[in-house]
């Protein structure tokens, strides 16, 4: 006798397994049997009742098996078996039977599902005597990893609303134990996370609007993945009325405003962060307070953790902001490089526009002040779409073994001041973006090769060349390659001599001008 094998797809749970023996005389593929003559066809219900070769199922899970016969004479009798499971995986053919506790019966249960390849035996037999079989396959993977993020200790929303500064946990929840895990940011919000591989994170968004926290879970071998995401609505809270710069030994007033009116009963400690902590705070628990400064061109790094009823709940909240202290409307900073190429060695000088752009200028006073830039490399030489000289580029890669790596920002994203008076223009310098956010600016920036005024409305220009533009003009000539990224990627543009900037500081002449609001 010839036996006729079906084998079929189908889904996890509810799917419909059938077999096809065509009485006792044989079957054969190219016939087509009688109306009726018995037959049984495996039928996967989640497409429509549809005959199936292959199943599919999860470790551990039971499929639900059902055999549907047509033709001959009912009442029908069904009887399942094992041919093969994965311990044993002789041919089906061989008469290896193994039993099926409940096994008779049109629906069955099966047996817990072992990784690996499964088959399953059905035999159909009528009033009359006469008798169809099928087999079907059944392909059995690991559990899927999952993972769900509860925002602590019991909240399982899938959106969460926060204030502005405020610090909010998440726990992640997996399906199974032994996992690791990797927290991230997605969207134009900055996130801060005190630690983006614990299974519980601290989080902090200083930005209003509407962002996505995910996270991933890996199981112990990385072979599977779960993730999770989350969407976080930031509503505002508290802002800190502040100047961006000060003078040398100068005083200031900065003051709390609260602009939830969901905030009551606050209570307020300012704190100095920087590295050098000769800045104070003469009032440190009120709301308004007195700043005293040093006698030190520096950034300085504050805190305001401002603690508030919130809706029944007491919130905290932490402000961070920085304020520079310069000598002079326009301060000057001065960076070396470095090259094997001829004419791109020596002295840079920019001068700097904090009353175009105050946050710009400060954000870039504050990585210089924290020597991020030292052996940071010039990455980029771009030509426009003429051939031109478009932008030279620097601030965001250092020289690897073989690859560039990205050198990562040390403070978070600042607002942009585009359209701020100042064009990009031939000399001028700009803050480089990531995508289309103008509100995305950290550590790189360019130095404008033509008339760029292209640009105004998206980049915002905080300072100029005033010495050294013959170096930057030879930069513009070297010859470009691509260059590898660590982690993967390849960045095009790259000065095929490596462009180092050994130092980057500023200039400590004394003061070219009257501080800014002087005449």
């Amino acid at each position: 006798m010839i036996v006729m094998r079906r084998i079929v797809s189908g889904m996890l749970f509810g799917l419909v397994v059938s077999a096809c023996w065509m009485g006792a005389g044989g079957c054969d593929v190219n016939v087509t049997p009688a109306e009726d003559q018995l037959s049984v066809c495996v039928v996967d219900e989640a497409t429509g009742g549809n005959c199936t070769d292959f199943l599919f199922g999860f470790e551990d899970d039971r499929l639900t098996l059902k055999a549907e016969a047509s033709g001959g004479m009912g009442p029908f009798v069904y009887r399942w078996n094992i041919e093969v499971i994965p311990d044993d995986p002789d041919d089906p053919f061989d008469g290896n039977i193994l039993p099926i506790p409940d096994n008779v019966g049109e629906e069955i249960l099966s047996i817990p599902l072992q990784l690996g390849r499964h088959v399953y035996r059905v035999v159909v037999s009528d009033a009359m005597g006469n008798s169809a079989m099928d087999f079907v396959e059944i392909n059995v993977a690991a559990q899927p990893l999952t993972v769900e993020i509860t925002e602590a200790p019991d909240d399982d929303d899938a959106s969460i609303t926060v204030l502005s500064g405020q610090e909010f946990t998440l726990s992640a929840v997996p399906n199974e134990e032994n996992v690791t895990y990797l927290w991230a940011g997605i969207g134009e919000l900055f996130v801060d996370i005190d630690d983006e591989e614990a299974q519980t994170i601290t989080a902090r968004i200083d930005q209003i609007g509407e962002t996505t926290i995910a996270v991933r879970a890996f199981s112990d071998d990385d072979s599977r993945v779960g993730q999770d995401n989350v969407t976080i609505t930031v509503v505002s809270s508290v802002e800190v009325d502040r100047p961006e710069f000060l003078a040398p030994n100068e005083g200031t007033t900065l003051s709390a405003r609260i602009v939830n009116s969901g905030l009551t009963n606050p209570t307020y400690f300012w704190e100095v962060k920087s590295r050098i902590d000769n800045a104070v705070f003469l009032e440190p628990r009120t709301e308004s307070t007195t700043l005293a400064t040093p006698v030190v061109f520096d950034t300085f790094d504050f805190r305001l953790t401002v603690t508030a009823d919130f809706e029944g709940e007491e919130v905290s909240i932490i402000r961070l902001f920085a304020i520079s202290v310069i000598d002079s409307n326009r301060p000057r900073v001065v960076m070396q490089v470095a090259s094997d190429t001829e004419g791109v060695n020596g002295r840079i000088v920019y001068e700097l526009f904090p009353d175009a752009a105050p946050i710009n200028v400060t954000n870039f006073l504050r990585y210089i002040d924290s020597d991020f830039y030292s052996d940071v490399l010039w990455h980029r030489v771009a030509e426009n779409q003429d051939s031109e000289p478009f932008v030279v580029q620097c601030g965001g890669f250092v020289r690897g073994d073989g690859f560039i790596a990205p050198k990562d920002p040390i403070y978070p994203p600042i607002m942009g001041e585009p359209n701020n008076g100042i064009s990009n223009q031939l000399t001028t310098i700009a803050m480089a973006l990531t995508g289309n956010n103008p509100d995305s600016g950290t550590t790189q920036f360019f130095v404008n090769l033509n008339d760029n005024s292209q640009l105004d409305d998206m980049f915002t220009v905080f300072g100029e060349v005033v010495e050294g533009m013959d170096i930057i003009d030879a930069m513009a000539g070297v010859e470009r390659t691509m260059a590898a990224i660590e982690g993967g990627g390849t960045l095009s543009d790259v000065p095929r001599v490596d462009i180092v900037i050994t130092s980057f500081t500023r200039e400590r002449a004394g003061s070219s001008g009257p501080l800014l609001g002087g005449n």
